[in-house]
């Protein structure tokens, strides 16, 4: 009877073999692959018995943190029954996603915008007080008279290149000199052109500036005075956030100019605005640009040797009043008719003019095969 009933436990036991073989095979054959039991598509609705183990407990786990590389913190449940498209498909494909959005075609002239960090880490300019015997120096080898700057639309008076000869002038008269002036963008083979404004007073006409150049991923330059980076805070981080450069037009915004000062005013003045904006915003800047476009060489040197770039441009208008009216349709192609290889245009963001030609104009720079660059 001992030998019987052994003989009977091993014929159990290898029928439930066969069994279990024969549960494998189908599984496998469901799923296309081989009798691997690493390769058992999971929940496939079929529960097995596990020898030894309690009963009801599946053999297979729900939950496979070691197949799909991730950390899984859920305990296995119990099976839950899916169609074996869904389990043989693997997890997180998107080979058959169909996007939910068009995404929006960035221009083709003009590079992809990119998010710049909330905080930029720029490095500080060197921009330094000058000693006394320097601007010494200064005084004695240039020109104290104060000039007026402006270029308004220039009609006859450009050159071949249609480039406006007040600025040609004022870029010859300091070859041969450290001044570090900017009159272009580029030489007179290269078909770029920028965009800069000039920020006073807020009118609420900026952030729609900002909004455009985003759109067609325009870099600009801004150049501010203090009392505009107090009340405006968030208008400038946003610059800086999205790429645009600031730069300095002066602290104090005198009237007549900050070349009528004497050149110790003028650094301290220049200085001041250099701490405050790295205090503020964690931003140096290189760039300077005269209030009300009055300079003088001495002033132009001393700037320079200080440290900045002199920047002008050559077409600017009367949008620094935040009043005057204009008929857009004239005006843009005043502004289009001022295009040249190196252009530099120069706004006012005082205006509600400024935001309403400023898209026009940016298409038909492009339309005319231009770069649009940042003021280099």
């Amino acid at each position: 009877m001992k030998l019987l009933s052994g003989h009977g436990a091993r014929l159990k036991l290898k029928m439930t073999a066969f069994l279990l073989a024969g549960v494998i095979l189908a599984a496998c054959s469901a799923c296309g692959g081989q009798p691997s039991v690493g390769s058992l598509p999971v929940n496939t609705g079929a529960t097995l018995p596990s020898i030894g183990a309690p009963e009801g407990e599946d053999l297979i786990p729900t939950s496979r943190a070691s197949e799909s590389g991730g950390d899984s913190t859920e305990a296995p449940g119990p099976s839950v029954p899916v169609s074996s498209a869904e389990a043989t498909e693997p997890s997180g494909s998107s080979a058959t996603e169909t996007p939910s959005e068009t995404a929006v075609p960035v221009i083709p002239t003009q590079p992809a915008q990119t998010e710049a960090p909330t905080e930029p880490v720029r490095p500080k300019a060197e921009i330094h007080a000058l000693s006394a015997g320097q601007l010494a120096d200064i005084r004695a080898k240039y020109d104290g008279t104060v000039n007026g700057f402006g270029t308004g639309f220039r009609h006859n008076w450009v050159d071949a290149n249609n480039r406006p000869t007040m600025v040609n002038n004022l870029l010859a008269r300091f070859a041969g000199t450290d001044a570090k002036l900017l009159g272009y963008c580029s030489d007179v083979n290269t078909k770029a052109v920028a965009f800069s404004f000039q920020c006073g007073t807020e009118y609420g006409h900026t952030g729609a500036v900002l909004d455009i150049l985003k759109k067609y991923n325009v870099k600009a330059t801004f150049y501010i005075i203090h009392s505009y980076g107090e009340k405006n805070r968030a208008l400038v981080q946003r610059m800086l956030n999205e790429g645009h450069d600031v730069g300095s037009h002066t602290y104090s915004c005198p009237n007549g100019g900050i070349a009528n000062w004497t050149l110790e005013a003028q650094m301290e003045d220049a200085l001041k605005m250099q701490t405050y904006m790295q205090e503020t915003f964690c931003h140096s800047m290189t760039k300077f640009n005269f209030n009300s476009g009055y300079w003088s060489e001495q002033a132009i040197i001393m700037m320079s040797r200080m440290g900045y770039q002199v920047d002008f441009c050559s077409c600017n208008y009367s949008d620094y009043d935040p009043n005057a009216s204009f008929d857009a349709p004239q005006l843009i192609a005043d502004l289009e008719a001022c295009l040249h290889p190196g252009c530099i245009y120069c706004f006012h963001t005082t205006n509600v003019i400024t935001p309403t030609i400023l898209e026009p104009l940016i298409k038909y720079c492009i339309a005319q095969g231009y770069r649009i660059v940042q003021v280099p």
